[in-house]
């Protein structure tokens, strides 16, 4: 069984050329380091908002990114989601109601509360983020 996160990836920065190569069986896995590493440019070049020089991205069974085959999956079909350090929450809802129109993409109906529960309950309980639920985003 081959591991559910590949990144072999090669991605041109302004001052440097990123190169990350990993192989991982972890449920969950972190990126860190100094400020101007290319950790947001890695999440993004997953997420497919950069594409890569070269390389390969493959979460489980998807592939996402193939430089040498030429295919880029669109970000729509990529089931990645990506949450930028920047506050681009919807400021007259809860966290708890941006989380759900997240987790069902659908604006106002997911946000309602009961919409996509189990996937928000295994979201929220991933981020550690329970007891932030019912707070404004905008606060």
């Amino acid at each position: 069984m081959s591991a559910p996160l590949e990144l072999r990836v090669r991605l041109p920065l302004a001052h440097f050329e990123l190169a990350v190569d990993v192989e991982s069986s972890a449920r969950c896995l972190g990126v860190f380091g100094p400020s101007g590493a290319g950790k947001t440019s890695l999440l993004e070049a997953i997420a497919g908002w950069r594409r890569p020089s070269a390389g390969l991205i493959r979460v489980g069974q998807a592939l996402l990114f193939d430089g040498a085959a030429g295919r880029s999956l669109p970000i729509e079909r990529r089931g990645a989601g990506y949450v930028p350090q920047e506050a681009l929450l919807l400021p007259h809802w809860s966290a708890g109601g941006n989380v759900r129109a997240g987790a069902g993409r659908g604006g106002a109906a997911a946000a309602a509360p009961g919409a996509n529960d189990e996937l928000v309950r295994r979201t929220v309980a991933a981020l550690g983020i329970e007891h932030l639920l019912d707070r404004k985003s905008g606060v």
